[in-house]
């Protein structure tokens, strides 16, 4: 795994725990209206 494929998956990693943490807080409706 190259560097950069490592901070490629690291990356995701993190922004699946901060949806998952959102889509607990709220909807899936207002997550959707949440742009990035």
């Amino acid at each position: 795994m190259s560097v950069g494929d490592r901070q490629n998956y690291i990356g995701n990693l993190a922004v699946s725990e901060v949806v998952a943490e959102m889509d607990e807080i709220t909807t899936s409706k207002e997550v959707e209206e949440i742009t990035f």
